[in-house]
């Protein structure tokens, strides 16, 4: 019994991700792409027929897309429900189809495009948390054996956990300014002021601490093993303060640095004044998570040095407030987590 109605609730879950990532197509970025038409539909012989059922989409260049209608007749209808829709796009028609282009990402838009990707976000996420909560009451309602319900409970967190984490897929990585500061007793030893503060675009007013600065430490001592320390970030999306680190921190509990360069995959690089890391190379975690989750799964983090402002402070001292936990080390306890965090540039 409680196996089938854990099965009912990942059967709700798995319907509010899909519907999720419906609405999510039809966000408009920089890029075409014809699931931005997914909502667009015309009247065909009397029913509401969605564009992509009744013409071919395609793709010419990358801010481009063509829509040509199978049947010549729906050539004005498409263009009219195109207009007035709101993709906030100009069709151009040939007499053969249609023609969109897709404008370049304004800063403006982008932050727009941020909020309502967050609302998204944050809906799917309270759908997904009140089919826990209703699976949870089913479950106590069993009058179970403690220790047994306590595991269907656990099961019933650890599913919620890992749906909520396939929400945070990157849209497309974004580019912003912060401080980047360079140690001068230790150069290769930066850190990143306020990466996840108010600079941060994901963020939304009062998702970070301003009671004082925080720094993401990078040791780029060593330029081919290159890793970022365990530390907390300073904001919190409601599970508490995230925590930023890096397999590499993790390992080298055990191992030495040269070792994990060998091993391949761990350490992040810098090159022609550019940090970058491998895919799932840094972790992420917070208060309320279990363990530690991948970021980076894109590989699109990356940190453009200038001639980084010296800092007199040391800085080791900053990592000092998180202790890294050991038992994580290995992967068997890291989940997959489809956020991004998008690219950081320096400061001007």
């Amino acid at each position: 019994m409680p196996d089938m109605l854990l099965m009912e609730a990942l059967e709700k879950m798995d319907k509010t991700i899909e519907s999720y990532q419906r609405e999510l197509n039809t966000v408009r970025t920089g890029r075409a792409n014809p699931n931005l038409l997914d909502s667009i539909r015309i009247e065909y012989y009397g029913v509401l027929t969605p564009i992509k059922q009744i013409a071919s989409i395609t793709v010419p260049e990358a801010s481009q897309l063509y829509i040509k209608p199978f049947d010549r007749s729906c050539l004005k209808a498409m263009g009219v429900a195109i207009a007035t829709s709101e993709l906030g796009l100009n069709p151009q028609g040939d007499g053969v189809g249609i023609r969109l282009m897709i404008p370049k990402m304004t800063e403006e838009r982008r932050r727009e495009l941020v909020k309502q990707v967050g609302k998204m976000q944050e809906a799917a996420k309270v759908g997904i948390r009140n089919i826990r909560r209703d699976l949870n009451d089913s479950l106590k309602k069993l009058s179970l054996p403690e220790d047994e319900e306590k595991g269907w409970l656990e099961d019933s967190q650890k599913y919620t956990d890992d749906y909520i984490a396939s929400l945070f897929k990157d849209v497309e990585p974004v580019t912003y300014n912060v401080e980047i500061q360079e140690n001068e007793e230790t150069p290769g030893l930066y850190r990143l002021v306020n990466p996840y503060g108010a600079a941060f675009p994901y963020n939304q007013e009062g998702d970070w601490n301003t009671s004082s600065d925080f720094y993401l430490e990078i040791n780029a001592i060593d330029p081919q093993g290159v890793y970022i320390e365990t530390q907390a970030l300073g904001f919190d999306w409601g599970y508490g303060e995230f925590l930023a680190s890096s397999q590499t921190a993790q390992l080298l509990a055990d191992y030495d640095l040269e070792t994990i360069k060998a091993a391949g995959g761990f350490c992040g690089t810098l090159v022609d004044g550019v940090i970058t890391f491998p895919t799932k190379a840094l972790l992420v975690s917070a208060a309320s998570l279990d363990g530690w989750y991948y970021a980076n799964s894109n590989g699109a983090f990356k940190v453009v040095l200038p001639s980084a402002s010296k800092s007199s402070k040391s800085v080791k001292a900053i990592t000092n407030r998180v202790k890294a936990d050991k038992k994580n080390i290995g992967g068997q306890r890291l989940k997959k987590m489809d956020r991004q965090f998008p690219t950081v540039a320096n400061k001007k």
